[in-house]
């Protein structure tokens, strides 16, 4: 059985390499090195049956099928970084034009990372994220390739090519990667970061609508706020996320507002509910967070509690008009929140609005009645459960999380005693 690798004759640096490993771990000391006639190539044939079954095993057969081991994409950033240098001397390039300033012609580059292999375009995507690179993403279909004359034959395309493309800082980033200077980066942005790094926006630039047929359409026009899973990626249509929240009533300008036609008091639309489905996470990764947070159990649970008991004595404290919540005698509550009852609705909005402007976030308790809202009305009449209407005039909380320093307590005592 044979493992055969292909490159450029002049790659001697990645030939060396090749031939070193395969004699390391699979014990091979001799290959077959053939070169193509009329042709810059060249392949190594390995004669190895251990080599075989471990290539096949964790990367696949074809290009097309090409793919990594699921557990390489939580695997330490040096590890990835010779991952993505790989790749590219393997199949990335630059391409661009030139662009006249200043009556000089400079020449304006991108960078991309190109495969056949759907799947290995996808885990490519999300390496390049853990780095903060954010690639523009391109479809090349078989009809729109140019055909290669390669030893006097036609080549023509039978597969889809997908491109990661990179302009301005995301061409930076990975030349420091790949430790290469290639001339003067193409300042095209097709997006930016929020002020935190945590969440990336793409701007609408334009939209445009037609009349079809028989055509699968995948409507992303939804009303409020909305989210969905997108190959791995956690998306949102709002930028009412993360450091954004910060801006008086968010981002978008109406967090706060009349989200629900059948409920006259305002909502925070972080919590409406316009469609049933599955809340989908990237599971790898949230594995892997978890299994170093489990390490950490019992510290965070001693925090979080440390921090529901702070918050909740600051508050009912100082303001008069609301109460906290009762604890089981047999239930053991590791704290997602700090939850407060109010007196009425008027006496939450004022005071929600309040922490909100002083930079001290708050939630809505999630749904209140799901009947209300517009994804489950179907399921019943939400006046016939007069209890959980309440929930949503009276009740929203406060974050408990287990980083919290004495420096947050006092900073929340300082704005609640203002009140």
């Amino acid at each position: 059985m044979w493992v055969e690798f292909a490159f450029n004759k002049n790659e001697s640096r990645n030939i060396e390499d090749v031939a070193y490993l395969m004699k390391k771990y699979f014990g091979n000391k001799s290959f077959c090195k053939n070169v193509r006639k009329n042709s810059e190539g060249m392949s190594m044939s390995f004669n190895s049956r251990k080599a075989y079954e471990f290539f096949l095993y964790f990367f696949g057969t074809r290009s097309y099928n090409k793919s990594l081991p699921n557990f390489f994409l939580t695997m330490d950033k040096d590890y990835l970084s010779g991952f993505l240098c790989g790749f590219w001397r393997g199949d990335g390039g630059s391409w661009g034009g030139a662009e006249k300033t200043d009556k000089k012609i400079h020449r304006r580059c991108c960078y991309n990372f190109c495969t056949t292999s759907k799947k290995l375009f996808e885990q490519t995507r999300k390496i390049l994220l853990r780095f903060g690179i954010n690639p523009v993403v391109f479809i090349r279909t078989p009809e729109k390739h140019h055909a290669s004359i390669v030893n006097n034959k036609k080549v023509v395309a039978k597969r889809n090519l997908y491109l990661l493309t990179l302009y301005g800082e995301n061409a930076l980033n990975i030349l420091n990667i790949i430790q290469e200077d290639n001339g003067n980066i193409s300042k095209r942005k097709h997006f930016f970061f929020s002020n935190d790094m945590e969440y990336a926006i793409f701007p609408i630039l334009n939209i445009t609508r037609e009349d079809v047929v028989n055509v699968n359409v995948f409507n992303l026009e939804v009303d409020g706020d909305n989210s969905y899973h997108a190959n791995g990626l956690a998306v949102h249509n709002c930028d009412c996320r993360g450091s954004e929240n910060l801006k008086g009533n968010g981002a978008c300008g109406h967090r706060f507002d009349k989200w629900l036609d059948v409920y006259d008091g305002i909502v925070d639309h972080k919590y409406i509910f316009s469609n049933m489905g599955y809340n989908l996470k990237p599971l790898d990764l949230q594995g892997a967070i978890g299994s170093v947070q489990l390490t950490k159990f019992k510290e965070i649970e001693q925090r979080r509690k440390h921090s529901k008991m702070m918050i909740e004595e600051i508050l009912i404290t100082n303001i008069s008009g609301i109460k906290g919540v009762e604890t089981l005698d047999k239930a053991d509550v590791c704290w997602f929140g700090t939850p407060f009852i109010c007196a009425n609705a008027q006496f939450k909005r004022l005071l929600v609005q309040y922490l909100e402007d002083h930079k001290i976030q708050t939630r809505n308790y999630f749904a209140g009645n799901i009947l209300m809202h517009p994804g489950f009305k179907f399921l019943g009449d939400y006046k016939d459960y007069p209890e959980a209407n309440k929930i949503l005039d009276k009740v929203f909380f406060l974050g408990s999380a287990p980083h919290y320093t004495d420096e947050v307590f006092s900073y929340i005592d300082e704005v609640v005693k203002a009140f």
